[in-house]
């Protein structure tokens, strides 16, 4: 403990420990005898553990360590903590736990003071005004103060929008990064949430320098709250059209492979239809050839007759195309059919589905 406790402060299961250790009689209670003695043993006890008493020195080295840390911390346990840990590392016997309570608690008030001074000369008369504006009470029995307190509501695009206007009221209080510049993110989260758990009647009672310096605090709390939820409607609205845009884009693909696949199964029937085996396409390849000997029979040039061969069988080819095609869209429903198709699937005009029908 680094400290001499009184002798109501000691457990009894150590008192019972020490005589068993000892061997005496459980009617032995610890007690120094007289004060000379008592101070010789915490001599001894101090020089065994290295540990030195000097009252005054140890207050001291609290209170610089207890105001150092309280330009960043709020909580009183924080600041003991930190006043301890600076006495245990100086080997320095420690103080009593209500003085350094104490001294906690008067160098934070000054502290804190000087913070609040500091916020509101930085804002100036303008500033203030703006701050004690918040606590007044509209005709909607409301003031601007709650609603600094509130968070954003449910993300839809007309909500977006009022966040947006939110946005630039709450802008338009003042410069708080100005007001808050050098002071500890810690100190302005603590005095904000000291704001905020208040209601507007209470903190109208605050001192005035005090009040106005916690209002600045939470106004700049609600200015980057009041972004950061900008911010996250943003996101969950746009999520939203990426999600509803990929279900689109997946129907559209889901039609593009439909329509595929029937293109496929009509070219696969045209295909079968053009066989060269089949009689049509020996029919083709007679005719050609009576007209290639009748054309050599009247002198013409070997050039000639194989240029005319390849054209007759080109022609031979289409001409039988051309119904191995109509075929096939007669036995998938006729022309008609296809223009429907056309013009559901794929969105054509009439004009173009005039054309298609001739």
């Amino acid at each position: 403990m680094a400290r001499f406790p009184s002798p109501d402060e000691i457990p009894e299961v150590v008192i019972d420990h020490v005589r068993r250790c000892l061997e005496l009689a459980e009617d032995v209670w610890p007690d120094h005898g007289s004060f000379p003695s008592a101070k010789a043993h915490r001599k001894l006890v101090r020089q065994r553990q290295g540990v030195k008493y000097d009252a005054g020195r140890a207050r001291a080295i609290a209170a610089v360590g207890i105001r150092k840390a309280a330009q960043a911390k709020n909580n009183p346990a924080d600041l003991i903590n930190v006043a301890i840990g600076e006495l245990l590392r100086r080997r320095l016997e420690l103080l009593g736990y209500t003085t350094l309570e104490d001294l906690a608690t008067s160098i934070r008030a000054e502290v804190n003071a000087a913070i609040f001074a500091t916020i509101l000369r930085r804002m100036g008369e303008a500033g203030r005004a703006r701050m004690e504006g918040l606590l007044v009470v509209g005709p909607d029995g409301k003031s601007t103060f709650n609603r600094l307190k509130k968070p954003a509501q449910r993300a839809t695009w007309s909500r977006f929008r009022e966040q947006v206007k939110w946005l630039d009221l709450v802008d338009a209080l003042g410069d708080t990064d100005a007001w808050l510049d050098g002071i500890a993110p810690s100190k302005i989260a603590d005095f904000a949430g000291e704001a905020d758990a208040q209601d507007a009647d209470t903190l109208s009672r605050y001192d005035p320098v005090k009040q106005v310096a916690l209002l600045a605090c939470l106004t700049h709390t609600a200015r980057m709250r009041a972004r950061d939820d900008l911010a996250e409607m943003l996101c969950k609205r746009m999520a939203a059209h990426v999600k509803r845009a990929k279900a689109e884009l997946e129907e559209i693909r889901a039609r593009q492979r439909a329509t595929s696949e029937r293109l496929i199964d009509t070219y696969r029937q045209v295909l079968e239809r053009l066989d060269p085996g089949s009689e049509a396409s020996a029919a083709g390849r007679e005719a050609v050839a009576r007209a290639m000997e009748a054309v050599t029979s009247c002198g013409a040039g070997a050039g000639q007759v194989q240029a005319l061969g390849e054209m007759l069988s080109a022609l031979v080819v289409q001409t039988h195309s051309v119904q191995a095609v109509r075929a096939a869209v007669e036995q998938a429903g006729g022309f008609a059919a296809l223009v429907l198709f056309a013009r559901v699937d794929r969105g054509c005009s009439p004009g173009v589905t005039a054309v298609l029908c001739r």
